[in-house]
């Protein structure tokens, strides 16, 4: 479809990205010749996905890596257009005009960690959200007032918490790093771990069960999920695990089903 149409621009999540060039027999110079601009957005980018493609595609397209939230809309890009050698992530960039992006820790009293230090990211821009519709106790854990230091002098700031893990390299770019809660990236895709255990606990053939996320191993990012699962009668049958499956292809989204079912007698 891209060299049959001569797609020149695209995002994409980067699994798709690293998908496509891991295909072994797909031409990629003939293939994907006419793209100028690949965007890579909704998840952290493994230095090893830049470092291939500078090899395989550098040669005629340009490679960016974005960094927003549904809930402020964009705030920075960076130009992939050099090697990796002294991070597992590509950085997503400086914040963009009217954007600030701050890394904190704590939960009653927040401070700004030090330079080069992982801590969670805090954004300030115009283009917030007022408010996550019907949804106060949201709106109220993620969007908060708070008390930070601006060139010496203290101001309340209305920021949006991420939630995601971060550091500022010595660049002055922005580095993202993965999830600091119970929700995981898988796809480019918010899940909620709890969520999905909960909707699996819910099924009448199930006791109990629990959600593992399978991490990339240089890069300790999700990449699919792994169900743990015991039956009312202990071990669940192979003909009821299918019915369980089949139940929750309508109650998940394609990207929260677990890729993994391991039955157990108990947890």
């Amino acid at each position: 479809f891209i060299h049959e149409h001569r797609i020149t621009r695209l995002m994409t999540t980067t699994q798709l990205v690293e998908a496509i060039l891991e295909h072994p027999s797909l031409n990629l110079a003939t293939k994907l010749d006419s793209i100028r601009c690949w965007l890579l957005e909704g998840e952290p980018v493994p230095a090893r996905v830049v470092n291939k493609w500078l090899t395989e595609l550098s040669e005629h397209s340009k490679l960016y890596n974005a960094y927003s939230t549904w809930e402020s809309l964009d705030c920075s890009y960076a130009l992939l257009d050099t090697p990796i050698v002294s991070s597992k992530f590509a950085p997503v960039g400086l914040p963009i005009k009217n954007v600030n992006v701050y890394l904190m820790t704590g939960e009653e009293q927040k401070q700004i960690v030090p330079r080069g230090s992982p801590g969670e990211i805090y954004i300030e821009s115009p283009g917030l959200a007022l408010e996550y519709m019907s949804d106060p106790v949201k709106t109220a854990e993620r969007f908060l007032t708070v008390d930070v230091n601006v060139n010496g002098e203290s101001k309340a700031l209305r920021l949006y918490r991420t939630g995601d893990r971060g550091r500022i390299l010595p660049s002055g770019e922005l580095e993202c790093m993965g999830r600091m809660d119970s929700t995981v990236k898988i796809r480019g895709f918010k899940v909620s771990i709890p969520f999905v255990e909960s909707t699996i606990k819910e099924h009448p053939r199930v006791a109990t069960a629990a959600i593992m996320p399978q991490m990339d191993t240089s890069t300790n990012v999700a990449k699919s999920l792994a169900a743990y699962v015991v039956g009312k009668d202990g071990m669940m049958s192979e003909t009821h695990l299918q019915e369980l499956k089949d139940d929750l292809q309508m109650a998940l989204p394609s990207f929260a089903f677990p890729q993994h079912w391991i039955l157990m007698e108990q947890l």
